[in-house]
């Protein structure tokens, strides 16, 4: 469907509207293990994080973007002050995050880590 026709296709919405499923909501319902790392993208998460609604995902690593905006819920601002980092320091200064601490590597490494996950077949 076209965001238009269920009323998503806007930046800063409050929620999910639920009009239409989640492709990874399907995906789970037909016995896929599905993951998230990074955004989601459904619901405006400025200062908080974004709403899920029904996803389906197993595994949800979210980070809206590489700041420090909200107290709880942004994985990646967790995973920077667990392993030492201070997580404005990748708004206040960029130019000073350790390669291996920059947001798309968090990314990458959580999208692989979920992937390289021993599973067993269900078919």
């Amino acid at each position: 469907m076209y965001p238009s026709t269920i009323h998503a296709c806007g930046n800063g919405n409050d929620t999910w509207a639920g009009a239409a499923p989640l492709v990874s909501r399907i995906l789970a319902d037909a016995g896929y293990d599905t993951g998230l790392a990074g955004k989601l993208h459904l619901a405006g998460a400025h200062r908080r994080i974004e709403p899920r609604g029904d996803d389906g995902y197993r595994v949800f690593a979210w980070s809206h973007g590489p700041r420090n905006d909200w107290p709880q819920g942004h994985a990646y601002a967790e995973w920077l002050r667990a392993n030492g980092t201070d997580p404005d320091i990748t708004r206040l200064s960029p130019e000073n995050v350790p390669p291996r601490q920059h947001q798309t590597m968090w990314c990458a490494d959580r999208a692989i880590a979920f992937m390289s996950e021993q599973r067993t077949s269900h078919g």
